[in-house]
């Protein structure tokens, strides 16, 4: 993955439990993606835990549609303060 730190683009690394995979199918088989799409329109706020007592601002959706024919919907979650909200709203 790459990312931007002011005008310097670096190579950041997520760890295992912060990426994006493919469940298996129902078959117990791989899945993998073939279509990917990012929407920053959300106006929700993102909960984190069973509780809701930990919850970020509204962040972009990140949907994979996989081989098995399923769509997967991941949100796109800095907890950096420095990075900006990209979420763009639509005007109704």
């Amino acid at each position: 993955m790459l990312g931007k730190v002011e005008n310097t683009w670096k190579c950041w690394q997520l760890d295992d439990t912060s990426r994006i995979e493919t469940p298996l199918s129902r078959k117990g088989e791989e899945t993998f993606p073939v279509g990917l799409c990012i929407d920053t329109s959300s106006q929700v706020n993102v909960t984190l835990n069973d509780d809701g007592t930990m919850e970020r601002p509204p962040c972009p959706t990140v949907m994979v549609f996989s081989t098995d024919g399923v769509l997967h919907s991941f949100s796109a979650i800095s907890f950096k303060p420095e990075h900006k909200n990209i979420n763009r709203y639509l005007s109704s």
